[in-house]
């Protein structure tokens, strides 16, 4: 040991002593009787889903919802062939196309909603453009943009992306 050190003297062992729990006054009792059972009903959130669907609101777009990530089945709510999500093209549609109103286009699902599988496609050329089961689909050809000063420029419309099919779920 030298001067700057300081002598090393042993610790005590360490004793602690547990708190006597105290007991709370019971109240007297009385007889009480069976409360009949009722049943139980689970809450909508937690509920399982054996689908393993995504669920969607009427105006999602497969574009926003599924960016990166393998997402192939949506649960559509009910009501929403007369919502504001646009379609585009018939039997294959553009990714920025509501996939709810897209699948009611197609027929897969009706206005009460349901599941909904996606399949992904290359980017078509064009999306044509009908009515069908009261959704209106709007058409879109493809646009390549211009090459100016070496530059080559991208129309908005002409989106990334792809494009999908959709087919119905049996339950």
């Amino acid at each position: 040991m030298n001067e700057v050190e300081k002598p090393q003297v042993p610790l005590s062992p360490r004793t602690t002593s547990k708190p006597v729990p105290k007991l709370p006054k019971k109240p007297a009792s009385k007889p009480s009787t069976p409360k009949p059972a009722s049943p139980r009903t689970t809450s909508p959130k937690s509920q399982s889903n054996p689908y393993l669907a995504h669920n969607i609101k009427c105006e999602t777009k497969l574009r926003d919802k599924c960016k990166g990530a393998t997402c192939n089945r949506h649960k559509c709510p009910a009501f929403c062939l007369h919502k504001k999500g646009q379609v585009w093209g018939t039997g294959t549609y553009d990714a920025q196309s509501s996939i709810c109103r897209a699948a009611i286009h197609a027929g897969v699902i009706g206005n009460g909603g349901g599941l909904v599988d996606v399949t992904r496609t290359d980017k078509s050329p064009f999306f044509v453009r009908s009515t069908k089961n009261g959704v209106e689909s709007l058409r879109r050809k493809s646009y390549t943009g211009v090459l100016k000063n070496g530059v080559q420029s991208e129309s908005k419309r002409n989106t990334e992306g792809g494009s999908f099919r959709l087919f119905a779920v049996k339950m």
